[in-house]
Formats: structure tokens, sequence, C-alpha cells
């Protein structure tokens, strides 16, 4: 008789392109970890000195689901691949939703991920019901033992800390580091939800609060400032010391 296999470690393996990492590391892996999921990443999981497809297939084998975070990059990256192709084989199609896909940009998807339902973190939609939808359905460690009769409730995960950001020094900054132009260019490539919102006639000043706004909301604010180092290190050097907030860090709630 077979033996039966272990008990998963983690609820969840998160396969991503590291173009996407600022905002997986600062947004989504603290927003699972608060949901209460056990989660597997690279950089805490993976084995130093090991072979990195070694360290993929025990990842996904160690995982009850695997995450994917859907981008250009991601479908663009052979080792993406090779992890997609590694947790969807041994669920070819999806009966024990294994393969949990998270859209985060507009993207073409391959037949073999279209085919499955994905959660929408693009800013489409609302991102809490999205997140909660995740949630849901990975499970946990925490869910699956209260579930168990006479097993108390788990206390509540603690609020993931977020960093203060001195808005209005992030606002001063994107007014420098951007002429109207290059403003709009740059929330089409990086922000399009906030693109489309861009009324007619909208001023740069505007423009720019929108996008702080929207930023500041969804816990973005690290992934724009990433951005904008990037698209203008120059101005982004002379604004360093002022974006973040002296109030310390605060917790989202």
């Amino acid at each position: 008789m077979p033996a039966t296999p272990p008990e998963p470690t983690y609820d969840v393996f998160i396969s991503y392109s590291h173009t996407d990492q600022t905002w997986v590391w600062e947004w989504l892996i603290p927003h699972l970890k608060a949901a209460g999921l056990a989660v597997c990443t690279d950089r805490e999981s993976f084995a130093i000195g090991v072979p990195s497809l070694i360290n993929m297939e025990n990842a996904v084998a160690a995982s009850r689901h695997t995450l994917l975070v859907l981008t250009p990059a991601y479908l663009a990256s052979e080792w993406t691949m090779y992890e997609q192709l590694l947790t969807q084989t041994q669920d070819p199609i999806g009966l024990r939703q294994r393969t949990i896909p998270v859209l985060r940009q507009p993207c073409t998807l391959p037949m073999r991920i279209a085919m499955l339902t994905y959660a929408d973190l693009t800013g489409a939609l609302n991102e809490d019901a999205q997140l909660a939808r995740i949630a849901r359905t990975i499970g946990g460690t925490a869910a699956r033992s209260a579930a168990r009769p006479g097993t108390p409730p788990p206390a509540a995960p603690p609020a993931p800390i977020q960093p203060a950001f001195d808005t209005a020094a992030v606002r001063e900054l994107l007014l420098a580091a951007f002429s109207d132009e290059e403003l709009t260019t740059f929330c089409y490539d990086n922000f399009r939800p906030v693109y489309e919102e861009f009324a007619g006639g909208m001023s740069r000043t505007g423009k720019v609060q929108r996008l702080v706004e929207t930023c500041d909301r969804r816990g973005e604010m690290a992934e724009l400032l990433g951005k904008v180092e990037r698209a203008n290190p120059y101005q982004y050097d002379r604004f360093r010391n002022r974006l973040r907030s002296t109030t310390g860090p605060q917790t989202t709630s």
C-alpha cells in the first residue's frame, strides 16, 4: 500500500516575476500573512545552495496551492512558466484548485490559465473583496483548525505594519519629476486604473493628487516611489530624505 503523502507545510506558494517584487513583498504577502495563511516564498523558504529548479519543485510540493501573480513580465519568464507547469501537472483541470491565478496587470493569458477563474487585483474591482475571495479559496492552517470540533477560534492576526509616507513630499516629487505629458504616459504604463480616471482637461496637479490618493489607499506608495526613482533618479534623489513621514509606521485597520 503506498505511503500517505505528508501534510503540506504551507498554504500557498507565491509564483511571481521579480519585475513585480515590490508589490508582491510590500502588499500581497503582508496581506496574505495577515489573513492567517502560511506563505511559501523564494526569499524565505528556498534552501541556500540548492539548485533553483529543485527549490521550485520542493516549494510546489510543500504547498497546498500555488498563487500566480499574472503580469506581462510573469508570462514572459521561463522560470515562472516552469512553476506554472509544476503545479498544473498535479491538478491539470483545476478540480482541487491547486492553481490560484491572480491578475495583477492586464495581459493575454495562455489557454491553460485562461480556463481558470482568476482574482482581479488590477484595481478594476474592490481589492478587499478580491483578497477575501483569495483567502477563502486558499483556506489556511488557522481556518482548518477552527473547523475541527472543540477547537477554539484563533486570535485575529495583527494588522500588517505599513510604512508611513509624507504625501505632500510625494506630490512635490511627482510635479518636479514629470511634465504633464510625461505624467500621463507614466500612469498609462504603470497605473492604468488611475490613468483611466483622468478627465479631459484635468490639470497636472489634479492628476498627481489622484495618483497619490489611489496609491496611498491601495498600499502602493512604495511601488509608486520605486517606479519614479527608475524614471527620474535625479529628482528622486533630491526628495529622497523627505518622502518618509516623521510620525513613524502606521498599521492598517
